[in-house]
């Protein structure tokens, strides 16, 4: 008796699908225009207390 039998249609290969285009066409704000300026200042005192390492 043969052992399992694998039927063709679900082994069937898929061809990748390609991944989605983004493109990107913002640009970068100076800190005086930035619309959450609240963030930045908690982002500025994190950095600012925090102790760097180096290599």
């Amino acid at each position: 008796m043969p052992p399992i039998k694998k039927h063709a249609a679900s082994t069937r290969k898929r061809k990748k699908k390609l991944p989605p285009v983004v493109v990107v066409t913002h640009e970068f704000f100076p800190a005086e225009e930035n619309p959450m300026p609240e963030k930045l200042e908690k982002a500025r005192d994190i950095l600012s207390r925090t102790k760097f390492m180096d290599r």
